[in-house]
């Protein structure tokens, strides 16, 4: 039957790991956990039990409170989600080339989760802003004013120039974030923004305990932001969870875990 990896943990771990793990829930696709000896390592894991694990919301979370559970009572390395072998003894074969460099990553990251982090400004305001301190925008909404519906071409042009403004804008606010916010965590990844007002789309490693004060520093970086005040900001933090992003090994269905980032 095929095997369904979920996490790694050192052989220590196994006992404790075996006592909170049976009760979680894992959905209809995989069986409850099982902790499987691998030498020195410990595996999390569970059996398929559908012909294929669908990345449904439902397996999602069961793979999320997994890792959450186990992350209690043991250091575990997070398997990012879907990674199957053709069963116990492939896993094991798997594994064992790279004991060592799953031992290093485990140690790495212990004590650390991960954190995404979403800030949005409000459109109209920051607009507002940028059109008071650019003459070239404030010309164009005076033409516009003043031809009503016949400045059909000067509308063109300004949300053309909106547009630039804006990404400028954009861009130079997540420098700004990112200048106080990497130095506050010790791994970062970037993502392009999802909209045109989405200042930063990010995910960052910090210690397990750490998240109070990574969201002071948040806050004192949003004070400062160009061309919105903090009160037409919307910022998000999801976390702290299991730093499933920032494993740097990657695991290829069926064969051996290589070094390279998981992001």
């Amino acid at each position: 039957m095929s095997v369904y990896l979920v996490a790694l943990s050192n052989s220590a771990a196994a006992p404790a790991l075996r006592s909170v793990l049976a009760e979680v829930e894992t959905g209809r696709d995989l069986s409850a956990a099982e902790v499987l000896s691998l030498g020195p390592l410990t595996a999390i894991a569970c059996n398929v039990v559908a012909p294929e694990i669908r990345p449904n919301r439902r397996n999602l979370l069961a793979h999320m409170r997994l890792l959450e559970t186990a992350q209690k009572v043991a250091e575990v390395l997070p398997v990012r989600f879907g990674q199957v072998f053709e069963d116990a003894d492939d896993l094991a074969e798997g594994i064992a080339p790279r004991v060592g460099a799953i031992q290093s990553e485990i140690a790495r990251l212990s004590g650390k989760s991960e954190i995404a982090v979403r800030v949005s400004a409000n459109r109209d305001r920051t607009i507002a802003s940028l059109a008071q301190s650019h003459p070239d925008l404030k010309s164009l909404y005076g033409t516009i004013s003043a031809k009503g519906a016949a400045g059909h071409f000067e509308l063109i042009e300004l949300g053309r120039k909106v547009g630039q403004h804006l990404k400028g804008w954009r861009d130079a606010a997540e420098d700004h974030l990112l200048d106080f916010l990497r130095p506050a965590a010790d791994e970062c990844q970037v993502d392009p923004p999802a909209e045109d007002i989405e200042i930063l789309r990010a995910d960052f490693l910090i210690p397990t305990t750490g998240l109070e004060a990574f969201e002071a520093v948040l806050s004192e970086a949003l004070l400062e932001l160009p061309h919105t005040s903090s009160e037409d900001v919307v910022a998000r933090i999801v976390g702290p969870v299991p730093a499933c992003r920032f494993v740097k090994l990657e695991f290829s269905q069926g064969a051996a875990p290589v070094l390279g980032s998981a992001a």
